[in-house]
């Protein structure tokens, strides 16, 4: 039936890999021993604290080229902290979508180091202003990348948006800048 529209279908290993670990793993045959994370009388190494006091602050930017898009993301504490991130996009994308992609992937971060109070400093006014209601949003691929960006936001106790110059987020620049310029040779992996 789909031959006439040109239409071809296939079905991705990894996610049948993840679907059948995911069964498993709701449904144990009943002769299992829970698995003991923790280490008895170690300390886990960790330089990163989910202390629902201390404010991170998520400064990313996104970048498109011919070649794909690239993003960069950092993490950075009141102490002076961080984690970097530099992601290579491998789908046709505007620069708005890179830069949605990056802010997204820094909340995801953010949420899985159980971060509670976020501050997110943007170099892109439009975004900024796509974020808080004040502009409209056109595109409607961009409408995907604000819903999954409230979505995320509900995990965190604070949270705020601020524009800052570009001059001022030369780093998450930097990053996004050699992600996208990166040719990546040999098998992909979708995230």
């Amino acid at each position: 039936m789909l031959s006439k529209f040109d239409i071809q279908c296939y079905t991705p290993h990894t996610i049948l890999s993840q679907a059948l670990a995911d069964l498993i793993a709701q449904f144990p045959s009943g002769n299992f021993e829970l698995v003991q994370d923790d280490l008895p009388h170690e300390k886990p190494d960790s330089t990163y604290y989910a202390d629902e006091n201390v404010v991170w602050t998520l400064s990313f930017d996104g970048s498109s080229t011919s070649k794909g898009g690239g993003v960069g993301v950092v993490l950075t504490s009141g102490e002076g902290k961080a984690q970097k991130f530099s992601y290579k996009l491998t789908f046709a994308c505007s620069n708005n979508m890179a830069e949605y992609e990056a802010l997204v992937l820094g909340l995801l971060a953010a949420r899985e180091e159980k971060f509670k109070c976020l501050h997110i400093q943007e170099d892109s006014n439009l975004v900024v202003k796509q974020l808080d209601w004040t502009y409209a949003i056109k595109e409607p691929t961009l409408a995907i990348y604000r819903t999954a960006t409230q979505k995320l936001s509900g995990h965190f106790n604070e949270l705020r948006i601020t524009h800052v110059p570009r001059a001022t987020n030369r780093y998450p620049d930097a990053l996004a800048t050699l992600a996208s310029k990166v040719e990546i040779t040999g098998e992909l992996v979708d995230i």
